[in-house]
C-alpha cells in the first residue's frame, strides 16, 4: 500500500515529483518547480493505492513517539529560568560592587568590605550624597543576597517542577529513528513520514495529517540511521499512528513497513498488473501493448545497438503472453534467435475488443521497457 502526495499550487493540484533540500518539486507545464516547505503551510492531498515495484529497501528498527520540542521541552526551559535567576543575581552583584567603588571614589569614603554579598556599609560621618550613595549599594547588594536565596536557584526544586510539567504530557513533536539500505542502489532517495493524529476532545474523530518530507544521500547495502525530530503538533497531541514511505527518483519504493507488503513472483506481479489494466478500461478496444520486462544489465549486454533500437511485432495472446516476434508489422520476417529469447521474457497487456479479451499483435521497443 504506498501513498501518493499531491501538492495545491496555484489553486491546482500536483503530484509530487521529488524532495530537494527543503523544497517540494511538482512539475507545472513540464518544468520543474520548486515549493519551500517552510513558510506558509501547504494545502496537501494524500492518496493510498496498491502499487507495484520491482525495487525493495529494507528498513528496520522503526520507532516512533511524542516528545517535546527543544524550546518546549519542561526541563530545558527550566535550565533557561535557572540561568537567567543565575545571571540577574550575578549583575545585581556586579552592580552593588560598583555603587560601593563609586560611593568611595566620589566622596573619599573608605568602603572596603571583604565581599559585596552581607557587607555592612556604616553612612555615619558622611554627607547626604556620601549617604544616598552607600544605600543605594547596600539595596543592591541586598536585592542579590535576596535572589540568591530563592527557589530558583534550588537545583533540586528546579528538577520537582520540570518532572510536574512532564506529567502533564503537552507534547508538541514526535521522534522517529530507522535504519535503511537497498541492495539496489537508490541514487536519489526521499522519505516521507505521515502522521495522523488528534487533539484533546476530538478523539473518535478523523484524525488530522502532519506530513514531514526530507532528501536523503544515496542509499546503498550499508544501513544508514535516520533520525527525525519534527514539531508543528498542538500542545498534548494524541498520536494515533505514523507512516515512513521510501520515494526513488520520484517512484515510491517498498519497504519491510509499509501497509499490505506483499511478495510477489514474476508471474504473480503480471497478474496484478493486467488485472489493474483490465478494471481500469471496462469496454474499450484497445491492442495489445508492452506490460512488464525491463532488460536488466546482462541482458542489455548480449544485445547490439540494432537490437537495441529496432522495433519488432509481436503476436500476443489474450493471456499477454508471447508467440512469435517479427521484423514487419504483416508478420512475414521472424527476428533471430537472441531477440526471440529477449521476447519471449516480456509480459503484455492483452488486446481488448469492446471490453473482451482476444488475441492481438503488440509493437514492442526495448527501449520503451519501464518495468
Amino acid at each position: 500500500m504506498g501513498t501518493d502526495i499531491a501538492i495545491q499550487y496555484h489553486n491546482k493540484l500536483y503530484q509530487l515529483q521529488d524532495v530537494v533540500d527543503t523544497s517540494f518539486i511538482i512539475s507545472v507545464d513540464g518544468k520543474k518547480t520548486s515549493i519551500p516547505m517552510r513558510g506558509e503551510p501547504h494545502n496537501l492531498k494524500l492518496e493510498q493505492s496498491l502499487k507495484l515495484t520491482n525495487v525493495s529497501a529494507s528498513l528496520t528498527g522503526l520507532t516512533g513517539e511524542r516528545t517535546y520540542t527543544p524550546g518546549n521541552d519542561p526541563r530545558m526551559r527550566r535550565q533557561i529560568e535557572a540561568s537567567h535567576a543565575a545571571n540577574a543575581i550575578g549583575d545585581n552583584a556586579s552592580l552593588a560592587e560598583g555603587k560601593f567603588i563609586v560611593a568611595q571614589n566620589k566622596f573619599g569614603v573608605a568602603i572596603n568590605p571583604n565581599s559585596v554579598r552581607g557587607a555592612d556599609i556604616s553612612a555615619a560621618n558622611l554627607d547626604a550624597s556620601a549617604a544616598q550613595a552607600s544605600k543605594d549599594a547596600l539595596a543592591a547588594n541586598q536585592l542579590a543576597e535576596a535572589q540568591f536565596n530563592t527557589d530558583y536557584t534550588n537545583s533540586g526544586l528546579a528538577q520537582l517542577r520540570a518532572r510536574s510539567d512532564m506529567a502533564q504530557e503537552l507534547y508538541d513533536g514526535i521522534e522517529v529513528n530507522f535504519a535503511v539500505s537497498s541492495s539496489t542502489e537508490l541514487k536519489s532517495p526521499y522519505i516521507v513520514l505521515v502522521v495522523h493524529y488528534h487533539t484533546d476532545g476530538s478523539k473518535g474523530v478523523k484524525s488530522r495529517d502532519l506530513i514531514y518530507a526530507r532528501a536523503l544521500d544515496p542509499i546503498g547495502s550499508k544501513p544508514e540511521k535516520i533520525h527525525i525530530l519534527q514539531g508543528g503538533f498542538p500542545h498534548g497531541y494524541e498520536l494515533d499512528s505514523y507512516q515512513v514511505h521510501l520515494y526513488n527518483l520520484g517512484q515510491e519504493v517498498a519497504t519491510d513497513v509499509v501497509p499490505k507488503r506483499v511478495s510477489l513472483t514474476r508471474e504473480e506481479a503480471f497478474e496484478y498488473v493486467k488485472a489493474d489494466y483490465l478494471g481500469t478500461h471496462k469496454g474499450a478496444t484497445l491492442p495489445s501493448a508492452p506490460a512488464m520486462g525491463k532488460l536488466g544489465l546482462e541482458t542489455k549486454a548480449q544485445l547490439t545497438p540494432a537490437h537495441l533500437g529496432g522495433t519488432y511485432f509481436v503476436k500476443v495472446t489474450k493471456d499477454g503472453k508471447p508467440t512469435e516476434a517479427f521484423l514487419d508489422e504483416a508478420c512475414t520476417q521472424p527476428v533471430d534467435s537472441v531477440v526471440e529469447t529477449v521476447v519471449n521474457n516480456v509480459r503484455f497487456f492483452p488486446a481488448l475488443e469492446k471490453g473482451k479479451l482476444v488475441d492481438g499483435v503488440a509493437r514492442l521497443r526495448f527501449s520503451y521497457l519501464t518495468r
